[in-house]
């Protein structure tokens, strides 16, 4: 019995001396593999087939019915932009493609690295399929309700997040700017009636 008892001991002892030499790190280090999309998300269809309402003219964008999802796909020398309000995102047909999800404002964070103002001005990261280009916003007027089109002028660009707002008519989005010749990312929140660009 008391054999058993040393040789359990000495078992336990080295398992313990494994775990403390184990890397600690709170990163999901998922994140930091080539598992994002290579680009924004441009999906004009739900998961079931069915099509998302598509806004090519910015007067389009207000209905009456302000939750319905939709999705301003704007032209541009470098390809079309999808910009898609928070209905969108939230309804059950899910417009996210599969094997992929509405990232955290931390999934973005801990992949994040700098901006290089010599690369066409882009925010790059760890993750060579995450480099972002800065993108404008669709916002509404607060007095006439009328849309209208922002451009960021490469310095700063909104991406809807999976974080909600204790405001019920708002939703979160990542914020990533320009300061200098460095970077950052911060929580930021919108109304959901917005337009922004998506990266999954």
């Amino acid at each position: 019995m008391k054999k058993n008892i040393v040789i359990l001991f000495i078992i336990g002892f080295s398992i313990g001396l494994e775990a403390q030499n184990q890397p600690k790190t709170n990163i999901d280090l998922n994140y930091l593999r080539p598992n994002w999309m290579g680009n924004n998300l441009n999906s004009i269809r739900f998961r079931n087939g069915d099509t998302i309402k598509i806004v090519r003219d910015l007067e389009e964008w207000v209905n009456k019915k302000k939750n319905i999802p939709q999705v301003y796909i704007k032209q541009t020398a470098e390809g079309d932009e999808y910009y898609y309000n928070y209905y969108a995102l939230a309804d059950e047909r899910n417009i996210i493609p599969k094997n992929y999800k509405l990232p955290s404002l931390q999934d973005f964070q801990i992949n994040f690295l700098d901006f290089d103002s010599w690369y066409r001005g882009k925010f790059y990261s760890k993750n060579p399929k995450l480099k972002i280009g800065s993108y404008g916003s669709l916002s509404l007027d607060e007095s006439s309700g009328n849309p209208y089109f922002t451009e960021m002028n490469k310095s700063y660009t909104y991406l809807w997040i999976n974080e909600p707002n204790s405001e019920k008519e708002y939703w979160g989005n990542a914020l990533i700017k320009k300061e200098n010749y460095d970077a950052s990312i911060q929580y930021s929140a919108s109304p959901k009636t917005y337009g922004y660009v998506v990266r999954c």
